[in-house]
């Protein structure tokens, strides 16, 4: 079942939200940019993270509230906060407007458990690039809930976690 945006906002599972009456679609919530960085070295990963390794990003600067993305990808912090309840899981998708100026957000789930930042990856495809403000809407975050409450949640290294 995918909840309603009544319901997220009932449980208090998106912080740190805008204008609401904005942010609020029928059954999700849209999250705003924060930062856009490009990635400044490799990063290695493998099976058991013993030797997982994080790629470094740089931020890229605001100038006045805009800033123009050349085609490539990107990684973006989102100016929203999650709570995930053991019997949940949370999703983000891309707004359309995106696809329509030749733009795809990728992300990965958020765990029952997980508490913390939002982030995903942003391919700019369209040859002329893409022209992005500060706070602009670009994902939508929406709720599935689990068949059953889970016993343990997310136990990672990104738990309540500041993206550096």
């Amino acid at each position: 079942m995918i909840l309603t945006s009544k319901k997220i906002v009932n449980s208090v599972l998106i912080h740190n939200l805008g204008d609401m009456t904005i942010q609020t679609q029928s059954v999700g919530m849209d999250l705003r940019v924060k930062k856009i960085c490009l990635w400044k070295s490799a990063g290695e990963i493998d099976f058991d993270n013993k030797e997982r390794k994080l790629a470094l990003f740089e931020e890229i600067p605001w100038s006045s509230d805009k800033i123009h993305l050349k085609s490539g990808g990107y990684f973006v912090q989102f100016e929203e906060f999650i709570t995930v309840p053991l019997n949940l899981v949370g999703f983000l998708y891309p707004r359309s407007t995106l696809m329509r100026n030749g733009v795809v957000l990728d992300s990965s789930l958020f765990d029952p458990g997980y508490s913390g930042p939002m982030s995903a990856v942003l391919y700019v495809i369209n040859p002329h690039g893409l022209n992005i403000k500060r706070g602009a809407r670009i994902a939508q975050c929406l709720f599935i809930q689990t068949e059953e409450k889970l016993e343990n949640g997310y136990k990672g290294i990104y738990q309540n976690k500041p993206i550096e």
